[in-house]
């Protein structure tokens, strides 16, 4: 006869199914292949459903099943939760607030490739610090149904596709599918129901938690995986441009840029690289600025044997109030040792200003082929001088080797440098460093974006 048994292989799955031969001339295709029309009289074509109308349990007002496969229906008067069963409602949870106003209301038309669909119900998806998924489950009496959902100005409409990943999709980021078509995972995670209305083909309570992982596939196919109260759910996706929303709806509806989800993500990222590269560029110019800030009023050096006891500098003279002096303490002649410097800040008639101590230190070596060194043979102190005047400078050091905690006399010589109206680099410096982790940390998330996509 006609009937024909066909079986595929899909991975380690088999699927089995009986169909019938068509005669080529009784089969036709739409304009992209998509809707297959049979006309051939040995088949009787699906029956026309006619909605049933239930009453609501809870306030009594009619409610209409467009959909036979309907099992859970919010009641539009008093939005009590029902559960379908035939003809009959009952209430399964009590009313759930007011409704929401979403950019698509309940039994609202949308067009779909020459067909009508209307929505049917309506829900938002919450994941913590992002922005609430609108979704909506679109149904038509002569084809499957459909999901649109709306998130931050994106578009994205579902169909189910009885297509399987070859891997666990939740534990890959590359995965083929029994079609043969490669996949690579965009971005994962878990989501909650914040908000339901109108009828579903199943059982959903506000709470319940979804998993989900989108993979992207060529020509901006999309591959979604859900994962629910144990079940798994396949779905092939489409991102939908403004021309595509303006034919689906009977008004203005914003729709993302083309590149939304690919490139133009990344475009907040380069901005904020780009800030930091500037930053980073601001921060160089002002530690030369601070560099060079200033003028140099007073040079001596000492002798190790000198700074063992107290050694005073020649008078130097400031000429006007509130001086940052900044003192640099060179010791030229460090090598895996350290010296540490006391000194005071003494105005004329041995009034004492300021003490403090300075520490220098400097090591070096070479470890796995390669040289490397710490700290530096000089430093640089700063202090505000409130009052013009003659001023001088008392010193002491001691000196140690390695990891010496303590000084063993001093065997380093110093040279120290007073420089007037000094700028300090503490703070171009810090500017420099932050500017360069947070540069490197952007281009490493820029790079592992770009991967993903």
């Amino acid at each position: 006869g006609r009937r024909a048994l066909g079986v595929e292989r899909w991975g380690q799955r088999r699927i089995a199914y009986v169909g019938h031969w068509l005669a080529p001339a009784l089969v036709t295709l739409d304009a992209d292949d998509s809707t297959i029309k049979v006309r051939d009289p040995g088949f009787r074509g699906r029956p026309p459903h006619t909605p049933n109308t239930v009453q609501c349990p809870s306030c009594a007002a009619p409610q209409a099943v467009a959909d036979e496969r309907t099992v859970q229906l919010v009641c539009s008067s008093c939005t009590s939760v029902l559960g379908i069963d035939a003809t009959a409602a009952r209430v399964l949870r009590a009313k759930q607030g007011a409704p929401r106003q979403l950019v698509l209301g309940l039994d609202e038309e949308v067009k779909w490739k020459g067909e009508r669909y209307r929505v049917l119900a309506r829900m938002l998806w919450s994941e913590e610090d992002s922005e609430d998924t609108a979704a909506f489950y679109l149904y038509s009496p002569r084809q499957a149904p459909l999901w649109i959902e709306c998130y931050d100005g994106e578009w994205v409409l579902f169909r189910d596709t009885h297509i399987q990943p070859e891997k666990d999709p939740f534990n890959n980021s590359r995965l083929s599918t029994g079609d043969g078509r490669s996949w690579s995972r965009l971005e994962g995670g878990t989501s909650r129901l914040s908000y339901v209305d109108g009828a579903l083909p199943w059982l959903l309570s506000v709470g319940d938690r979804s998993e989900y992982v989108t993979f992207s596939g060529q020509n901006n196919q999309l591959l979604d995986v859900e994962r629910r109260a144990g079940e798994r759910e396949c779905a092939l996706a489409e991102r939908l441009d403004s021309a595509t929303l303006a034919r689906m709806f009977d008004k203005p509806v914003a729709a993302a840029s083309p590149s939304a989800g690919t490139g133009g993500d990344r475009a907040p990222l380069g901005a904020l690289i780009a800030g930091a590269v500037l930053c980073l560029v601001w921060c160089c110019v002002l530690h030369v600025y601070a560099i060079s800030a200033g003028r140099d009023i007073h040079r001596e050096s000492f002798s190790a044997a000198a700074l063992e006891t107290e050694a005073w500098t020649e008078a130097f003279e400031l000429t006007h109030s509130e001086t940052v002096l900044g003192l640099t303490f060179s010791a030229g002649q460090l090598d895996n040792t350290w010296v540490m410097v006391d000194w005071g800040l003494v105005r004329e008639g041995d009034l004492t200003v300021h003490v403090d101590n300075t520490d220098v230190e400097y090591y070096h070596g070479v470890e796995g082929g390669e040289s490397w060194s710490e700290g530096s043979r000089s430093e640089t102190a700063y202090l505000l001088v409130p009052e013009p005047g003659n001023y001088k400078l008392v010193l002491h050091a001691g000196s140690g080797a390695g990891e010496a905690t303590a000084p063993d006399g001093n065997q380093e010589p110093l040279t120290v440098t007073v420089r007037a109206d000094a700028l300090p680099t503490t703070w171009s410096w810090g500017g420099i460093v932050a500017s360069i982790i947070v540069a490197v940390i952007l281009m490493i998330l820029w790079k592992k974006r770009e991967a993903d996509e």
